[in-house]
């Protein structure tokens, strides 16, 4: 499946990250090329499986709680704890809690400066049948 290049010029929230907010990209086009996503997740919502093929991704949980999947490993993420995807890795944020969660995301080597890749896994197998 190839990667979707996702822009601050192409940038809209709600179109292909599931049911998840984003309320902010930046790509930093200067000497380390990082690109910041904050974003939200209502009570329910879902940031279902993907994977930034060339990108490691950190994110940071500012607010709530998260059920977490890298590969086939679960595990819960609470306000204050960082966690680290390297790339290629399929991954997914599950806010199974009752209120919102808040995060603070990092992609790391800006590809080409164009912003980030993401990969919908979503629908394929094995991912489809983890929850």
């Amino acid at each position: 499946m190839k990667a979707k290049i996702i822009s601050s010029a192409n940038f809209q929230p709600n179109t292909y990250l599931h049911t998840s907010s984003i309320n902010h990209l930046h790509q930093n086009q200067g000497e380390n090329n990082l690109v910041y996503a904050d974003l939200v997740l209502a009570a329910g919502e879902e940031l279902d499986f993907h994977q930034h093929p060339n990108q490691t991704e950190t994110f940071h949980l500012l607010t709530g709680e998260l059920e977490v999947w890298i590969g086939h490993s679960k595990s819960k993420l609470k306000a204050g704890e960082t966690i680290t995807i390297p790339a290629g890795i399929t991954h997914a944020c599950f806010n199974t809690s009752k209120s919102e969660a808040r995060i603070f995301s990092i992609l790391s080597s800006d590809i080409a400066n164009l912003g980030f890749e993401f990969i919908d896994q979503s629908s394929d197998y094995p991912w489809c049948s983890l929850r």
